[in-house]
């Protein structure tokens, strides 16, 4: 929710969202920012946030956009760089989810489909999930999504 994935200039990417994300792409000309050379989730800050809201709003030749942009260009670099990290459980049921979702991706499957698939309950997964990971469901698959994607975007 309050972060973002850096993907350099000139890196070939794609990406998929949920029919209900909420997403903003912010393109940076090369050189504009120091910024570092490599894919990566940065934390974003109230500040860049609202920024980044503002922005997509903006006409462009609105002269306040310019002093925006020129602000969030500032602010950018000042953001820390996130070292994700994806609790994996032990426990047999999810790593069976995890490895599925790592080889598998675009597998959009619901808690309710896994648990099926895990016999358990919708309700028991959520809890086991939490329990194992300190994670919800989403959070953890979202985890999971980011970390592979920021490796195949490294190799």
């Amino acid at each position: 929710p309050h972060c973002g994935v850096w993907v350099p200039s000139r890196m070939e990417h794609s990406n998929i969202a949920t029919a209900n994300a909420l997403i903003f792409f912010v393109y940076i000309e090369p050189g504009a920012a120091e910024l570092p050379d490599r894919c990566c989730t940065l934390s974003i800050s109230p500040l860049l946030r609202e920024l980044i809201i503002e922005l997509s709003d903006c006409a462009p030749d609105d002269a306040r956009c310019g002093f925006l942009g020129k602000i969030l260009l500032a602010e950018l670099p000042r953001m820390p760089v996130q070292q994700l990290h994806l609790p994996i459980s032990s426990e047999p049921r999810l790593r069976r989810i995890a490895e599925a979702l790592a080889d598998d991706p675009a597998d959009r499957s619901t808690l309710a489909e896994w648990a099926n698939r895990v016999a358990l309950s919708e309700s028991s997964l959520a809890r086991l999930v939490v329990k194992e990971t300190g994670l919800t469901f989403g959070r953890w698959r979202q985890q999971l999504h980011l970390i592979v994607a920021l490796r195949q975007l490294a190799s």
